[in-house]
Formats: structure tokens, sequence, C-alpha cells
């Protein structure tokens, strides 16, 4: 027995997903809406026309200004981690240069995004219009994303090694890491 009135939660569902709908993007918000019970009927923001984005341009923009304060706090610190690699010889030992090689993916990822909203706030014109520009995004995007997920298993790999055999020496690992990620 629910102590609302029926149908009030999802009312309350629908008004969150509307007043956050500047985070779902082009058909993620179509799904969305889909998954709500509103795929494309009257009363969404897309006019079921397939989840083409018809937000007003103040969200569009608010994404790109999100994008761009994540993205410079993303750089800042992957920034912070490289520096401290190359200023501190101690931190240049096997172990740690995984972790560089993982922190040089994010840096890149987060550039893709800095790189995004720069172009975005700047020339206010939409980056799906050109398809040169979607495609290097997205070929950047998949790229550097995958490598740094990669990254972060070999870690996981180099652990579960590491607490198998303790004093086993992986650092001659490194190169198969190389052509797994690469």
């Amino acid at each position: 027995m629910s102590l609302l009135p029926e149908g009030t939660m999802e009312a309350l569902a629908r008004e969150i997903v509307q007043r956050l709908s500047f985070v779902f993007v082009g058909s993620g918000k179509q799904v969305m809406m889909t998954m709500m019970g509103s795929g494309g009927g009257e009363g969404d923001n897309d006019g079921g026309n397939g989840g083409v984005n018809d937000d007003p341009p103040e969200m569009d923009q608010t994404i790109y200004i999100i994008y761009l304060v994540t993205s410079i706090l993303s750089l800042i610190g992957s920034s912070i981690m490289i520096l401290s690699y190359w200023a501190f010889r101690e931190l240049r030992d096997f172990p740690f240069s995984i972790i560089i090689w993982q922190t040089v993916c994010d840096f890149m990822f987060a550039l893709k995004f800095f790189l995004t909203a720069v172009f975005q706030l700047s020339t206010n014109s939409d980056p799906q219009d050109n398809p040169n520009i979607c495609l290097l995004q997205a070929v950047w995007a998949q790229f550097w994303g995958l490598g740094s997920v990669s990254w972060i298993g070999v870690l996981s790999v180099h652990i579960i090694l590491q607490v198998l055999n303790p004093l086993a020496n992986y650092k001659k690992f490194m190169i198969l890491y190389h052509l797994y990620v690469w």
C-alpha cells in the first residue's frame, strides 16, 4: 500500500527526467522517455522525431559548460600526476608506470571534452553538423577511453599476479601490457 496517490510516482519520475533532460542528449533522451512510458507521444520535447534533440539552446550550452568545467578539472589532475612522475625520480619505478600510462589516456580523453566544449561555446555550431569533426571526436574518444579502461584492467591483473607471487619480478610483462592496450 502506497502513501502517495496513484500515478504520483510516475508523474514525479517524469518531472525529474524532464528537469534533468539536459544530461540526456539525442537518442539517449528518447530511450529514457520511452522507458518512462511516453516515447514519441505528446508531451515529449522531441515531438516523436526519433530522438533528435530539440532542447532549447540554453540546455545545450549547459552541457558544454559542464564538459568545460569537468574536463578542466580532469586535465589539471592528470597534469599534476604526469608532472609528479617526471619530477620525482623514485616514482619512475615499474608499478607506477602502469598508472602513468592510464593517466596519459585520461588526459587525452579529457582533452576531447575540453576541445569539444571550447569549439561549441566559441562557434555556437553543432559538431554533429560536420561529419569529419564528429568522426574525429568519436575515434579520439573511443581510442583514449578504451586505452584508459584497458590500463585499469592491466593494473588489476598486475595486482592479482603480485598477490599470488609477491617475490616475482613482473617488469618484463610491461611489453605484453603495452601490446594488449594499444
